[in-house]
């Protein structure tokens, strides 16, 4: 490959990669980032100092489904040089289920059925331009009690994390793409 600064970064016409060139590749990013993102889990360890009824037992957070995944992806070439560009919105339910195990007892009022309650709902994404760009708002189905939702908020800020690698995963795969 001949050209500067990263030659031969354009298709077979324009093998220096000097004149500028855009390829649209959002059909491929938006299953790439559906599957990616709709594997994201996570755990919160066990809290021994609380019991099995507020939650001390380990959390299991995942993702359920993704919905509404839109935007676009590109990679221009432009002097030799490629960049990768993606913004992306999309909706993932997600859940959150107490792991067996922990401490027993603590049967406070409106906590008694805690540990046997699955939390549920959706966490919007919105402008993600990158991992860490994204704006995020989280709604629950039906909100936890303020027993349990402190731990219910860590296991989802858990998978939130989940969430930010997953899309860490899909720009890399992105940067791997070509003209």
């Amino acid at each position: 490959a001949a050209g500067g600064g990263g030659g031969g970064a354009g298709s077979a016409w324009n093998r220096t990669g000097v004149t500028w060139e855009d390829k649209d590749v959002s059909k491929w990013a938006s299953a790439e980032l559906q599957q990616r993102v709709g594997g994201a889990a996570a755990s919160l360890a066990a809290d021994e100092r609380l019991p099995r009824a507020l939650l001390g037992c380990g959390l299991e957070a995942r993702v359920c489904k993704v919905e509404s995944c839109e935007g676009t992806a590109t990679v221009t070439s432009s002097r030799g040089v490629l960049r990768h560009a993606f913004d992306y919105s999309f909706e993932a339910e997600w859940e959150v289920k107490p792991l067996p195990g922990g401490a027993e007892g603590g049967a406070e009022e409106g906590a008694a059925d805690a540990a046997d309650t699955v939390y549920s709902g959706r966490l919007k994404y919105s402008d993600v331009t990158a991992a860490e760009s994204a704006d995020v708002s989280t709604t629950y189905k039906k909100r936890p009690s303020e027993l349990v939702a402190p731990r219910v908020t860590d296991a989802l800020a858990e998978l939130k994390a989940a969430v930010a690698e997953a899309v860490r995963g899909f720009e890399a795969q992105l940067r791997t793409k070509s003209i």
